[in-house]
C-alpha cells in the first residue's frame, strides 16, 4: 500500500457519507469541531483498514502483540506511566528508553526501562549533547520494534534520527507548548523550523488538548500529520471504582477550610496568595501541599514561617489520590494572570482538574483558563479574576465559605463522566497505532 495515511484521511470523508471532502489547505483549522471530526475520521479509517470494530468492550486478546519503544524525557512522570500501562492492556509490549532527570516520580510505567542518558535542565546545548550520546542505543532498539511512542519534541527528534533510513512509525505526544515555540525572536523562529521538520516526519500527533493540535501544529506550523486528542483524564477502571466509594470531606462550620495544592509546586504567585490568606485568617483556612517542590518556590521557607501550611511529601498516582483528595475541601487549580503566549494555561487542563471532578472536590480556577469554562458551566467552584495578591486573597476569603463549598460539592456529582474520565479514547488510539504498523510493513 503506497497511499499515505494523511491522504487516506481525506478519502475517509466519503466513508462517512460526506459528499464533498475538503483538502488539507481548505480546512479552517481554527474550527475545533472540524479538527475533532478529522481525528475521529482518521481513527475510523484505521478501524476499516484493520477490520477491527471500535467497540471498547471488545477483547483485544486475539490481536497480535506489537513491540513498542517508548521515548521518555524522565522516569516516573504520571502521564507517561498512565499512557504506557493503558496501551499495554491493548497489546503493546513496551520497552522504555528514558533519561534520568530530577523530577516528580509519581508513576513509573510497568515495563522494562533502559536509561540512555541524563537530562540537563535549562541548557539546550547540554540537552542536545545528551541526545547525540543516546543516539546509537536508540537506533539499535528502534530497528527491532514495530512502532515508537515519543513524549515531547526532543524525544521525537531522537526517534526520527534513530529511525534513519527505516520505516518504523513514530507517534509524538505533546502536553505542553513551551514559550520558545511561540516566541517571535530568532530563537523562536529556529525552534519552529526544527519543530515542523520533526513533526512532519512523525506519523501521528497526540495532544492533550484540541487547541494544541489545531492552533499550533495545524494553523501556525502548517503541519497536517493526522492527530488525535487524549486529555489527562483519569483511568476508567480506577475512576469507576473510586467514584462509587468517594466520600468528600464534610467539615463542620467551625473547622478550618483546607485548600489542596497538589502536583508540581512551583508557582510563586499562588503560594504568596495562599500565604496571605492563611496569615489574615489563621482560624478559617489551611493549605495542604503534596507533590514535587519545583526550585522556583522555596517551600521550606514558607513552611517554617506559616503554621497553616502543611506538606505531606510526594505522592504516587493513582494509589495516593484518594488519600490526598479526601483530606481537603477545595483544590487549587489557579494561576497568575494568563498572558497572550501562555498557551498551556489558556488551552490545557491540569491533572488536578480531572482528579477533583472524580473525587467531588470543588476547585479554584483562573479566569480565561480552559478549565474555568467547565467550572462556571457546572458551578463547581470559584473562578479567580483578580491579579494583585491582596485582592486575590480577599476574593478567596469572601467566597470560600462552608455554604458555597457544600453547594459546589453537590454540583460536582452531576458533572458528566466523560468530562474527567476516559471512555473510548484509548481504544481509538490503539486502533490508529495498529493501522500505522499495518501501513508501514
Amino acid at each position: 500500500m503506497t497511499t499515505s495515511l494523511t491522504e487516506l484521511t481525506w478519502q475517509s470523508f466519503s466513508l462517512r457519507g460526506v459528499e464533498e471532502k475538503p483538502r488539507p489547505d481548505e480546512i479552517d483549522w481554527r474550527d475545533e469541531a472540524r479538527t475533532t471530526e478529522l481525528s475521529h475520521l482518521t481513527v475510523a479509517l484505521a478501524s476499516a483498514i484493520l477490520r477491527t470494530p471500535m467497540d471498547p468492550t471488545q477483547s483485544q486478546a486475539d490481536q497480535k502483540p506489537l513491540r513498542m519503544i517508548a521515548m521518555l524525557p524522565s522516569i516516573g512522570q504520571p502521564r507517561h506511566g498512565k499512557r504506557l500501562d493503558t496501551l499495554a492492556q491493548r497489546g503493546f509490549e513496551t520497552t522504555a528508553l528514558a533519561f534520568e532527570r530530577k523530577y516528580h516520580s509519581g508513576r513509573v510505567p510497568n515495563c522494562p526501562i533502559v536509561v540512555v542518558g541524563k537530562a540537563v535542565e535549562r541548557r539546550h546545548a547540554g540537552r542536545l549533547l545528551a541526545l547525540i550520546k543516546a543516539w546509537p542505543e536508540v537506533r539499535r532498539r528502534i530497528r527491532g520494534c514495530d512502532i515508537v511512542y515519543a513524549f515531547g519534541t526532543d524525544m521525537a527528534l531522537l526517534a526520527v534520527m534513530g529511525r534513519l533510513f527505516g520505516k518504523t512509525s513514530i507517534v509524538m505526544e505533546i502536553s505542553d507548548i513551551v514559550p520558545i515555540q511561540v516566541n517571535a525572536s530568532w530563537r523562536g523562529r529556529i525552534f519552529r523550523i526544527v519543530d515542523k521538520w520533526v513533526t512532519s516526519r512523525c506519523q501521528l500527533i497526540v495532544t492533550t488538548t484540541p487547541k494544541f493540535l489545531s492552533e499550533y501544529y495545524q494553523r501556525r506550523l502548517g503541519v497536517h500529520v493526522p492527530g488525535i486528542v487524549l486529555e489527562n483524564k483519569v483511568d476508567a477502571a480506577f475512576g469507576t471504582s473510586v467514584r462509587q466509594d468517594a466520600q468528600s470531606r464534610t467539615p463542620s462550620s467551625t473547622d478550618p477550610i483546607r485548600i489542596g495544592y497538589f502536583g508540581l509546586i512551583g508557582c510563586p504567585w499562588s503560594v504568596e496568595v495562599l500565604k496571605t490568606l492563611v496569615t489574615r485568617h489563621p482560624n478559617r483556612f489551611e493549605v495542604c501541599f503534596a507533590g514535587y517542590r519545583w526550585p522556583t518556590v522555596d517551600l521550606d521557607r514558607y513552611l517554617a514561617t506559616t503554621p497553616n501550611f502543611l506538606y505531606s511529601g510526594e505522592f504516587k498516582s493513582p494509589r495516593d489520590l484518594p488519600k490526598i483528595y479526601g483530606e481537603v475541601d477545595v483544590t487549587w487549580v489557579c494561576y497568575p494572570p494568563i498572558g497572550p503566549s501562555d498557551w498551556n494555561l489558556r488551552w490545557a487542563r491540569p491533572n488536578r482538574f480531572y482528579e477533583s471532578c472524580l473525587f467531588c472536590v470543588p476547585v479554584v480556577s483562573r479566569e480565561g483558563s480552559c478549565d474555568s469554562v467547565d467550572v462556571a458551566r457546572f458551578k463547581i467552584g470559584l473562578v479567580m479574576d483578580k491579579v494583585a495578591v491582596q485582592e486575590a486573597a480577599d476574593v478567596l476569603a469572601t467566597h470560600l465559605t462552608h455554604e458555597n463549598l457544600a453547594q459546589w460539592r453537590e454540583n460536582m456529582r452531576s458533572v458528566p463522566e466523560d468530562v474527567y474520565q476516559y471512555t473510548t479514547e484509548f481504544d481509538r488510539l490503539a486502533s490508529l497505532m495498529r493501522a500505522l504498523v499495518h501501513l508501514h510493513h
